[in-house]
């Protein structure tokens, strides 16, 4: 059955894949974007809603008005943020003080179901054991902070409410149009250099924004509560870092010459050029488990790793030719 369903952040990296993925299944698409510039990239079939004072909770009253559903996207993530000075009051101004006149808007307008797009971050950085709905959140930079603040404020607010929340955690989102760390990834596979990743076992969970997207649009149109926290992740064994770099090589043609550093000496080069953060992301385990979107909904990811670092790299291969060419 077809809903009407509204999109915030709809011209990002995950919302554009979203846009596409709710109008082929048929759904009545609101696309809500914060400039007419953003406007520009949403897909055709879509309704474009300009936010135009996201302090405004009136502008977010209007924008929702007469939705079945909102998918709230629109989040600060740390490569957005460039001026480092008081991170916390940056990240909660988007990710808390926003979402909260996202989820008031739902509320005064009567919406049956708010999905919110957090991130394994609010529970932490990673541990021994796969984190799983139950662990307890001990975020520990800025980032993750604010996405956890944000989660309590929507339970808080939609208690003995109308309004069915489901609180969505994904780790690390790859495929066409990514950047972050899998883009830095294969920037350095493409490079030919000697990589210090022969050490790097550290696993760390990924899932590829088709299967996102696709558990999204099947959240959506589930003809039975859909309520809670919901974990999500591809659905194979977590690769090693190592093995993504490897995987990574075969899928571009490029034979990696692997060199054997130890962790903490990776670490401390990585500090030395101003890339602490990433190294010690790309060293450290983070894995995650979800047993209420497949066990309890009943979802299964449609693509597997391969095929989604295929579609990622394919994606890579043809942009960096056509900026080359440009």
């Amino acid at each position: 059955m077809s809903q009407r369903v509204a999109i915030t952040g709809a011209n990002g990296f995950i919302g554009c894949h979203l846009v596409h993925q709710l109008l082929g299944a048929g759904h009545d698409v609101r696309a809500i974007v914060r400039s007419e510039g953003a406007a520009e990239c949403i897909p055709n079939g879509a309704r474009v809603h300009v936010i135009l004072d996201p302090s405004s909770s009136q502008c977010w009253q209007d924008a929702l008005a007469q939705c079945d559903t909102v998918i709230h996207l629109i989040g600060l993530a740390h490569d957005a943020v460039r001026d480092k000075s008081d991170l916390l009051k940056r990240f909660r101004e988007t990710n808390v003080e926003l979402t909260g006149r996202v989820v008031d808007a739902c509320i005064h307008n009567g919406v049956s179901r708010l999905i919110y797009l957090s991130s394994i971050k609010a529970v932490g950085e990673g541990a021994s054991d796969p984190y799983t709905e139950d662990s307890r959140c001990l975020p520990e930079n800025p980032y993750g902070k604010s996405k956890r603040e944000a989660e309590l404020l929507i339970l808080q607010r939609t208690q003995g409410t109308s309004l069915e929340a489901s609180l969505v955690r994904p780790p690390v989102v790859y495929g066409p149009g990514v950047k972050g760390n899998i883009a830095r990834m294969m920037k350095l596979v493409r490079s030919g250099l000697p990589l210090p990743i022969r050490c790097l076992k550290a696993r760390r969970s990924m899932v590829y924004v088709g299967n996102l997207v696709d558990a999204l649009c099947f959240m959506v149109e589930l003809q039975r509560p859909v309520k809670g926290i919901f974990h999500i992740s591809d659905a194979e064994e977590a690769l090693t870092t190592r093995e993504t770099f490897l995987e990574l090589g075969k899928l571009m043609g490029k034979t990696i010459l692997e060199v054997p550093v130890p962790v903490p000496v990776v670490r401390m080069l990585g500090r030395l050029v101003g890339m602490g953060g990433e190294a010690d992301r790309l060293t450290r385990s983070l894995t995650t488990q979800g047993a209420q979107l497949t066990d309890e909904l009943g979802w299964r990811a449609p693509f597997s790793i391969q095929e989604g670092l295929a579609a990622t790299v394919q994606w890579f291969v043809e942009h960096e030719s056509n900026h080359e060419e440009a």
